[in-house]
């Protein structure tokens, strides 16, 4: 089984310590996610699982929220994405905005049961 594995990516953050760079840093996450889909089809991932921290925190403007989830969105593997201690899964969390719902290829694992996968099988926690 092949995927590519990666987390920390905390999409929204605000980098206030770099100054006026921070808009450049903050797009910067974004195109770190499109290379990470690029990635997974050079490499011929079976899958790639976001393992925690996607983003800032909960309060990240939820049309950034839209925009990783279409950049996820044209991934050609399923993308299982986790959230983290800065993203929770909780009331009004960036995971209950409608879109993920709509991506078929992204997969938001909810709940810490095992998740059966072609090859093998996911263990979130």
């Amino acid at each position: 089984m092949k995927f590519v594995h990666t987390a920390d990516w905390q999409i929204g953050m605000k980098a206030a310590h770099v100054g006026a760079v921070g808009g450049r840093l903050r797009e910067a996450r974004l195109e770190a996610a499109r290379k990470v889909i690029g990635v997974a089809e050079t490499q011929g991932a079976e899958f790639i699982l976001l393992a925690g921290d996607t983003f800032e925190d909960n309060g990240v403007d939820r049309v950034l929220v839209q925009k990783l989830a279409d950049i996820l969105g044209k991934s050609a593997v399923p993308v299982y994405i986790i959230p983290g201690n800065h993203d929770p899964l909780v009331p009004g969390s960036v995971w209950d905005h409608p879109v993920w719902g709509e991506q078929e290829k992204i997969q938001v694992l909810e709940t810490p049961e095992p998740l059966e996968i072609p090859g093998g099988t996911l263990y979130p926690c």
